[in-house]
């Protein structure tokens, strides 16, 4: 984590970290709540970024899926998630209505080269504007 600034984690992190990647691990949905400026993006980003690349399979399929209020917030978020990803070999995909539909299914999706082969996941984590 200090690579990237971060020295020491905020309450809302510490929470979020211990309830999915710590000792308290379990597995479910978590919801959170906290004042602006509080760090629950960096919350949430470092707990997914942790369970992607520590868990591998073989298949390129979306593995995460984050619904953002609008498009400003979900670009704001990729950047977050593209500055913690970098090193591990993951790879962040944005669905926000800037460009053409085709444009981000083509950036989003590999088309079969060949009768048989199935579509597949460029991406493992997809950002996307809710709505």
């Amino acid at each position: 984590m200090d690579k990237n600034g971060v020295t020491e984690l905020r309450p809302v992190q510490k929470a979020v970290w211990e309830e999915t990647i710590g000792h308290g691990r379990f597995n479910r949905d978590i919801c959170m709540s906290s004042f602006a400026r509080s760090g629950r993006t960096l919350a949430y980003v470092l707990v997914i970024v942790r369970m992607l690349s520590t868990t591998t399979t073989r298949d390129r399929k979306l593995r995460a899926l984050v619904l953002l209020p609008n498009s400003d917030l979900a670009m704001e978020v990729k950047e977050v998630f593209d500055l913690w990803v970098r090193d591990q070999h993951l790879s962040v995909g944005l669905a926000a209505g800037k460009s053409s539909i085709k444009k981000e299914i083509s950036a989003l999706i590999k088309k079969p080269k060949s009768d048989g082969e199935q579509p597949c996941s460029r991406v493992i984590l997809l950002l996307h504007e809710e709505g």
